[in-house]
């Protein structure tokens, strides 16, 4: 009955067992947490830049259909092209909006100002206000 004798004299853990456990398990929480939000903002980014990249090749299409638009930017006139004129031409995919998560700011309130500078047309995208 040794074996007995052994369990009987075994009570658990001791406070400082249990407080370097529970530090261990913070110290790990703490860096996953530290991971997941800095893979989260990559992904953010990268909505952000896909979303860059969705709306400029829309407004050039647009601008290619509506030629009058590069003559006017050419005159020194910028000229906005608002995702709402995107959206009606159908030249933005219908799940646009699920690209849009990155910002506060209401997808609707994006446009994309064209402007003639060193003889290259630029697009600009802004998320409120006109061009200037």
């Amino acid at each position: 009955m040794i074996i007995g004798d052994n369990m009987k004299n075994k009570k658990g853990y001791t406070l400082p067992e249990l407080l370097a456990v529970i530090a261990l398990i913070a110290l790990i929480a703490a860096l996953a947490l530290t991971t997941i939000v800095q893979k989260s903002q990559e992904l953010q980014d990268m909505s952000q830049a896909q979303f860059d990249k969705v709306i400029k090749n829309s407004a050039k299409m647009y601008v290619e259909d509506h030629r009058d638009l590069k003559e006017q930017a050419k005159y020194g006139n910028s000229v906005q092209i608002t995702y709402t004129t995107l959206k009606n031409a159908k030249l933005l995919p219908d799940n646009i909006k699920d690209l849009t998560s990155f910002d506060d700011i209401s997808i609707e309130n994006y446009s994309v100002c064209l402007k003639y500078v060193n003889y290259n047309y630029e697009y600009t995208i802004i998320s409120s206000g006109n061009c200037e």
